[in-house]
């Protein structure tokens, strides 16, 4: 998993030493819940919040000058106005894995390129081969670009023919299909074997392939508006935003959409999930997931959250080594302090579902007599996947 390190004041790898879960059969807790429009944040009151302050002061010329704080544990309960709490920051230049000479990456660009268009736009096949399709009428543009894989990787992707395929309307389109077969083709379905990345291979992306990988998703299933310019090289994050609409990628998987988000994340963009069913193009809704990279959220302005007095059955945290972890809520992400093994009772955060709970393995609800904190300890192997629900 991931945390954040109060020294360097960025993210950095963290390991899950304990999983904390209160669920009393006869108590109910008491806890603080922080909406708004880009946060969902519920916590209880000795639960510290990952926070820094922001103001303002004049200077003798009479101009406004910002201070900000560094980010430090804050109660929940004394979190006020003046207070923004942590979304999203970047990897630390030690453990980000990139800004790395060429010759020390782990993959290509071009290869990166390639998985993004293989998530979106790629197939597998039985037979152990990937196909990737382009509409000819649609998106012409794109096939030039995915010519350039033939070139890259002359011995693996294969160009074929012109290929008929139908919609659910009946509405006949000619399409361009791109086969990857041999060494590439079996990499790439090492690396994503449900046909989206891997945390593994996600560590091991640098910070500017990850920009990469993002931008070629948009190109392949996703939007961000006609007036959005195709650009060579990904090189900060604001690239993203050179269009007036917010850029968005359609996943056709839940697993897809944690791993786009966990991308994001880590490069220092803020990304939120929102469910949709598409009954607009299909005679059969199709489920479907959108994740928004929004410009603007590196942190969360209390004033300008609702909050609110809950009461819920249960309430659970980790130990991280790192005393902090990336936790999410409701498609909403937020780095948050942990439950440490002396005081897990007090810092107890972020709760799920009543009747479920899924995180980095099978949990389901359990009940104790008593308000005593039960703690699993974790295998290393449980740190790497992506949990299905309360962070990374």
């Amino acid at each position: 998993v991931y945390g954040f390190d109060l020294e360097k004041q960025t993210l950095a790898p963290a390991i899950v030493l304990d999983l904390n879960i209160y669920d009393a059969c006869e108590h109910e807790y008491q806890v603080l819940h922080f909406t708004s429009r880009n946060l969902d944040m519920m916590v209880t009151p000795e639960h510290n919040c990952l926070a820094r302050r922001r103001s303002t002061t004049r200077n003798k010329e009479g101009r406004v000058r910002e201070i900000k704080t560094g980010f430090t544990l804050v109660k929940a309960k004394d979190l006020h106005t003046g207070h923004h709490l942590l979304c999203t920051s970047i990897l630390s230049w030690n453990d980000r894995s990139g800004e790395r000479m060429a010759k020390d990456r782990e993959f290509s660009d071009e290869f990166i390129r390639l998985c993004a268009w293989v998530m979106t736009e790629g197939s597998y096949h039985p037979t152990g081969g990937i196909v990737v399709t382009q509409s000819r009428e649609h998106n012409s543009p794109f096939i030039e670009e995915l010519d350039l894989f033939h070139t890259a990787f002359p011995t693996s992707v294969f160009e074929k023919t012109d290929h008929q395929t139908y919609s659910s309307l009946g509405t006949a389109t000619t399409s361009y299909r791109f086969a990857i077969r041999r060494e590439i083709g079996m990499l790439i379905r090492q690396l994503m074997p449900q046909k989206y990345p891997t945390p593994t291979f996600i560590r091991m992306m640098t910070a500017s392939q990850k920009r990469l990988f993002l931008y070629e998703a948009i190109k392949g299933d996703g939007d961000w508006g006609p007036d959005q310019k195709n650009l060579a090289v990904i090189e900060r994050n604001r690239d993203f935003w050179t269009a007036t609409r917010t850029p968005r990628i359609c996943c056709g998987k839940k697993e897809e959409a944690d791993a786009v988000q966990m991308i994001a994340t880590l490069v220092g963009i803020r990304a939120h999930i929102h469910d949709k069913t598409d009954a607009e193009h299909y005679k059969t809704p199709v489920k479907s997931w959108l994740v928004s990279l929004l410009r603007n959220g590196e942190t969360a302005h209390v004033i300008a959250c609702d909050k609110a007095e809950v009461t819920v059955p249960m309430i659970w945290c980790p130990t991280t080594t790192t005393g902090t972890w990336i936790a999410r809520r409701n498609g909403s992400v937020f780095v948050t302090g942990n439950s440490h093994v002396a005081d897990a009772w007090a810092n107890a955060v972020c709760v799920i579902a009543p009747w479920s709970m899924q995180m980095q393995g099978e949990y389901t609800k359990r009940r104790t007599l008593g308000p005593q904190p039960r703690r699993r300890a974790l295998a290393a192997s449980y740190a790497t996947p992506i949990p299905v629900a309360g962070g990374f």
